[in-house]
């Protein structure tokens, strides 16, 4: 499907760092992809590596390459976005792929639910052994694969995160009109805070086809430096502050849970990592919902038999091919 317009109607950005493995066949997802109408932005966040000579060898037009030196993936995505000229901002991380329909679906997606302030894409986890995981999700509606979710943050509170980074699309506008960017210096949680951001000033459409794979095997990827830390990050504690901007009463439940949860990650982690003192410290340090410190209780009591007791206990999996 090709479009054609003044403007491209997606401009898809691409924070680069240290990526030369895999930045080609990123693109090249891109390139391939069944709606044609878009621009690709990738910002080299200050590579040491040869990523951003492999961008500079396409013979692609819609490629550019914008240099910067190295300043954070916020950076380069709010920058990303500041020098787009499409009307809507598709995010891609430079290790990741999308399949050829992604475009598409949000094309589809956008023209379904006009307005919304954010649109994503179920995807797929990339583990070790090159097997992918389908997302668990929860509170959407079952008869279209088209749908408003009718309460982020219960959705994600009870099931995985809806919105990943490459697989979300945003109006311009909601970042330039809202003042919505990025938090600078942050490393991990930076791309939640912003999705939460959203989801407590507008609604947010998603479709539940997979079109996307977030890739946790690639060199230099952020998810084992994350799960090394033994403390919240502070983008999570610019979620929380996020309570006091909601207006809507039936956000809150959702909202306190989503945030217990996230909180109650590091406690887990801790314990299951050996450092079982500091994470019942933690449990009762943070203000938990009562479900999950008790989950930290067992956990601490028989680590792992009660951890892999609790994962069989989660939801199944709802999304559709």
């Amino acid at each position: 499907m090709k479009v054609q317009s003044s403007k491209p109607y997606f401009s898809v950005v691409i924070p680069l760092y240290n990526k030369e493995r895999h930045i080609l066949a990123t693109i090249n997802s891109v390139i391939q992809q069944s709606f044609q109408d878009f621009e690709v932005v990738v910002v080299n966040d200050g590579s040491t590596d040869d990523g951003a000579e492999i961008v500079k060898g396409l013979s692609c037009s819609r490629v550019r390459l914008i240099d910067q030196e190295n300043a954070g993936v916020s950076v380069a995505r709010n920058r990303g976005v500041k020098e787009s000229f499409g009307e809507y901002i598709a995010f891609l991380d430079a290790d990741d792929l999308w399949l050829e329909n992604h475009l598409e679906n949000l094309h589809k997606l956008i023209n379904k639910h006009p307005g919304m302030g954010l649109y994503a894409c179920a995807y797929r986890i990339r583990r070790k052994g090159m097997h992918d995981d389908s997302i668990v999700l929860h509170g959407l509606d079952d008869n279209s694969n088209f749908v408003v979710i009718a309460n982020y943050f219960d959705s994600v509170a009870y099931a995985d995160l809806l919105v990943c980074s490459s697989a979300v699309c945003i109006p311009k506008k909601v970042f330039i009109d809202n003042d919505i960017w990025f938090p600078v210096g942050e490393r991990y949680g930076e791309d939640q805070y912003v999705w939460a951001r959203i989801a407590v000033e507008f609604e947010i459409a998603y479709c539940k086809i997979e079109t996307a794979i977030y890739d946790q095997t690639a060199d230099n990827n952020t998810i084992s430096a994350i799960q090394a830390e033994t403390e919240p990050h502070n983008s999570f504690f610019l979620i929380k502050d996020l309570r006091g901007k909601i207006r809507c009463k039936e956000k809150l439940s959702g909202f306190d849970m989503y945030v217990s949860k996230i909180f109650h990650g590091f406690p887990l982690r801790n314990i299951l990592n050996g450092k079982r003192l500091l994470g019942l410290k933690q449990a009762f340090k943070y203000n938990l919902r009562a479900n999950h410190r008790l989950k930290l209780i067992v956990v601490f009591l028989i680590p792992q038999r009660g951890y892999f007791l609790l994962k069989r206990l989660r939801k199944p999996t709802v999304n559709t091919e």
